[in-house]
């Protein structure tokens, strides 16, 4: 056997035995071990990432629905911040609605005005047909008549109305 030490330096001799089942005994009790440990370290992992997930994604997401319950378009007041997310999807998502809901209520303003002045025309044109000396007469798909203005009850001597839906 090989020793570093030369014959006059050696002062005893240690012999080692190994004994197969203490190793084997030693080394199934440190198995367990190592699978607990392993277990503890996924379960700490999973429990940061959901942690994470629920502060960077569930909450926010959360708090942005629950605002987007609360808007009313008609009323103009409807931005909503993004809440310290401003550089991560949510923050966009956020930017993103407050732009459509932006848009949509500009459309809803335009129909409003739109529809007010319809109203005006349409007020406008039956004063104009109510008014005029002429007959003025309407008929659907089917030429039933819709609509008949005062002259024309006048000339035909008939009571107002009397003349709708026929043909």
């Amino acid at each position: 056997m090989f020793s570093p030490f030369s014959k006059d330096e050696v002062v005893g001799e240690i012999q080692l035995f190994a004994d197969d089942e203490q190793i084997r005994a030693q080394a199934n009790g440190d198995a367990w071990l190592v699978v607990l440990m392993s277990i503890v370290e996924v379960f700490s992992v999973a429990l940061m990432v959901a942690w994470i997930v629920l502060r960077r994604i569930v909450y926010p997401l959360k708090e942005f629905s629950g605002t987007l319950e609360k808007v009313d378009i008609g009323s103009g007041n409807f931005v909503m911040s993004p809440a310290g997310n401003e550089l991560n999807e949510i923050g966009h998502l956020t930017l993103s609605f407050n732009s459509l809901l932006s848009r949509l209520f500009e459309l809803v303003q335009n129909e409003k005005d739109y529809r007010i002045q319809i109203e005006h025309k349409e007020e406008s044109f039956r004063t104009l047909a109510e008014n005029s000396p002429d007959m003025i007469t309407r008929y659907d798909l089917d030429c039933r008549r819709i609509y008949c203005n005062p002259a024309y009850y006048e000339k035909y001597n008939l009571a107002p109305g009397s003349a709708l839906d026929m043909m």
